[in-house]
């Protein structure tokens, strides 16, 4: 249970066992909020949560009769979340808390249970710890007592947090997929460059961490360099010859080298 001073005492519950869930369980638990239970469809994922913590794990009946206040954290992925709403939308004791950044809140009738956005911008992995303190939180709720709790659930986990509308979050949850996803899956081809050419990975390090912490010192598009900002086609011609071998990687290539050279600044 948690008493987050809003004058009203909550159990907690998850709904998920994923990347997600796991760290969200373990940085609240950091944060003296304890699990009371656990729901989802992947058995041994959920039983390896409950190991971890003094949760319960119930089945979906449970929640939807639950008599008492209960947050829910909605660790699913974004396609079964429409369901896993309508499933628990009838009861009325349920606050659902939607941890997404590319759906728009999805709002039941006034007299089922509540929902609320709270959005943490992050990438999770299993076995990798992240800082909470450092994760900005976006939140979405029309109640002003949800926003008190968000607020403060927010403030215990140590985030910064901001009200953020659907359409904005979508944006940023756009951009997030080309800072992050994108951006990993170009160090993914990097490195099996390195791979093929019997190069260490590392040597890279410092190139990517400069490039990084420059670019968010200004506009990244005006401290672009490379071949393809300078026009530089004999050296763009030899790197397309050198991929011959891969059809997807020159793709790759090319259609970076046409986005770089038409970006509008």
């Amino acid at each position: 249970m948690a008493d987050l001073g809003t004058g009203e005492i909550y159990t907690i519950a998850i709904a998920g066992s994923g990347k997600l869930a796991s760290k969200l369980l373990q940085a609240l638990q950091q944060n003296n909020l304890n699990i009371d239970f656990l729901w989802g469809r992947n058995g041994v994922t959920l039983q390896e949560l409950a190991k971890s913590s003094n949760a319960q794990v119930v089945e979906k009946e449970f929640l939807t009769q639950i008599q008492s206040p209960c947050i829910v954290f909605l660790c699913v992925p974004d396609a079964a979340l429409q369901d896993v709403i309508e499933m628990f939308s009838g009861n009325k004791n349920l606050l659902l808390i939607q941890m997404s950044g590319s759906i728009p809140r999805i709002q039941t009738l006034g007299h089922q249970a509540e929902t609320a956005v709270f959005y943490p911008l992050m990438t999770f992995t299993k076995d990798r710890d992240v800082n909470w303190k450092l994760i900005p939180v976006f939140l979405e709720t029309d109640n002003a007592n949800t926003s008190l709790l968000l607020e403060k659930l927010a403030m215990q986990l140590g985030n910064t947090c901001r009200y953020m509308n659907a359409e904005n979050r979508k944006s940023l949850h756009l951009a997030a997929v080309f800072a992050n996803n994108f951006v990993n899956h170009s160090l993914a081809i990097a490195y099996k460059i390195c791979a093929e050419g019997n190069l260490d990975f590392a040597l890279l390090k410092p190139l990517v961490e400069e490039t990084i912490s420059k670019a968010f010192e200004t506009n990244p598009a005006l401290v672009q360099t490379g071949p393809a900002v300078r026009q530089d086609w004999p050296v763009i011609n030899e790197h397309i010859r050198f991929l011959s071998s891969s059809e997807y990687f020159r793709n790759v290539y090319e259609a970076n080298t046409h986005s770089i050279q038409n970006i509008n600044i």
